[in-house]
């Protein structure tokens, strides 16, 4: 099945993303998924190539366009204290001997942010900042077997009913 689209439909999804890019203040995935779940099949990518398009067309929207996309960057550990400080919130409850799930509710987040930032984003962080938080190697490798012997556990527990 053929995915062209004619110039003519092209003008229509660029004015469309540039309504959701620049009036409505999206960024370029919430861009695509409101375009998609409203019948117009696009990925974020395109989102993106029609956004430099529109440059050729007007380069202040463009630039208004690129403002807005910078602004909805992701946070990372790199680029945020408020990223940065809740991995380390994480990491000493979880070593604190909280379960995933309980450090998420306590937290307001989800679970998977929880074990994303104990598994990867923790990584990130210095030296020196797991050093005053006693945050060691062997406590990291606890809290992952402990964590794995619960998930065990759960899965047994639902074999049982």
């Amino acid at each position: 099945m053929s995915n062209h689209v004619t110039d003519e439909e092209r003008i229509k999804r660029m004015q469309m993303v540039y309504e959701c890019v620049v009036e409505k203040k999206m960024s370029t995935r919430e861009c695509a998924k409101y375009m998609t779940d409203n019948g117009y099949s696009i990925s974020n990518a395109t989102v993106s190539d029609y956004i430099k398009r529109m440059a050729n067309l007007d380069s202040l929207k463009y630039q208004e366009e690129r403002k807005i996309m910078n602004n909805n960057k992701e946070k990372t550990v790199n680029n945020s204290e408020d990223v940065r400080t809740r991995v380390k919130e994480v990491a000493v409850r979880l070593i604190g001997g909280y379960t995933y799930k309980e450090v998420a509710e306590m937290l307001n987040i989800s679970e998977f942010t929880v074990i994303r930032d104990f598994n990867v984003r923790l990584n990130l962080l210095t030296k020196e900042e797991k050093e005053i938080l006693e945050i060691t190697d062997e406590k990291i490798r606890q809290v992952k077997e402990s964590q794995k012997e619960r998930s065990i556990e759960n899965l047994n527990n639902v074999k049982r009913k």
